[in-house]
C-alpha cells in the first residue's frame, strides 16, 4: 500500500565515529549558504522538513522507513548510497535518482550474488576506505563472497571446522576491525525522532495538484 507521507530531510554529514569524520569532506559553502531556501521551498510545497542536530542522517531516514513498515505501509528511499541497499524488503525499496530507476532485491542478489542480510557482513568484510571502513585485511571481494556463499554469516563461519584454514587465521585476526566495520555501516532503525508519521502526512492540496 503506498504511504501517505513524504518528508525532505536537510543535514550537513553528521556522524558520530571520528574515523569517519575524518575522511568526510566538508559541505560546499554555497550549498550551506542556502539550505534554508532549499527547505523554505518543500515547506511551501506541503512537504515535511526535518533538520537533524546529533543524529547521522542515514540513521534518521532509516528509522524513519521502519516506522513506515510497521504501520504495513511501503517506503521509498531516495538515494544512492549502497549504504540503505541492506534495508530493501517487499515494502521498502530504494530509488536511483542519477539512474532514475528503482532498486529492487532481485537486482541487488544478481549484482554482488548474496541475498540483501548478506551485505552488511559483506561490506564489513571488504571494508570501503573511502569511508574509513577498514574491513578485514587479506580478505578481497571474492573471499568475501565465497565465506558468505558457503556459510551464510561471519557468525556461523567463524565457527565452522570447513572454513579454510587461511581465511580462519585472517577472519581470526581482524575480528575486531570486523566488528568495528559491521558497527560502523549498521543503520539504526530506532531513534527518537520526537515526531509522528501524522506529522509527515502530504497535505490534501498537494495530492490534489500532483
Amino acid at each position: 500500500m503506498l504511504s501517505p507521507y513524504l518528508m525532505v530531510e536537510i543535514a550537513g554529514a553528521i556522524n558520530t565515529i571520528p574515523s569517519i569524520n575524518s575522511v568526510e569532506p566538508p559541505m560546499p559553502e554555497i550549498l550551506k549558504a542556502n539550505l534554508q531556501h532549499v527547505a523554505s521551498g518543500f515547506e511551501l510545497a506541503g512537504i515535511a522538513v526535518y533538520y537533524p542536530e546529533n543524529d547521522e542522517a542515514d540513521d534518521v531516514i532509516a528509522t524513519l522507513s521502519n516506522k513506515v513498515t510497521q504501520v504495513n505501509l511501503d517506503s521509498t528511499i531516495v538515494s544512492t548510497d549502497k549504504g540503505f541497499l541492506p534495508l530493501l524488503t517487499q515494502t521498502v525499496s530504494i530509488y536511483d535518482y542519477f539512474q532514475q530507476c528503482f532498486i529492487e532485491e532481485a537486482r541487488v542478489e544478481k549484482k554482488f550474488s548474496l541475498n540483501t542480510q548478506q551485505l552488511i557482513d559483506f561490506f564489513a568484510l571488504v571494508g570501503d576506505k573511502t569511508n574509513d571502513i577498514p574491513g578485514v585485511k587479506g580478505i578481497g571481494k571474492q573471499t568475501a563472497l565465497t565465506l558468505l556463499a558457503q556459510h551464510g554469516s561471519v557468525d556461523n563461519a567463524v565457527t565452522a571446522e570447513t572454513l579454510e584454514s587461511k581465511v580462519a587465521q585472517k577472519l581470526q585476526s581482524g575480528i575486531d576491525d570486523f566488528i568495528l566495520s559491521k558497527a560502523l555501516l549498521t543503520l539504526r532503525t530506532d531513534i527518537d525522532l520526537g515526531i509522528s508519521l501524522r506529522d509527515l502526512r502530504i497535505s490534501t492540496s498537494l495530492v490534489a495538484e500532483s
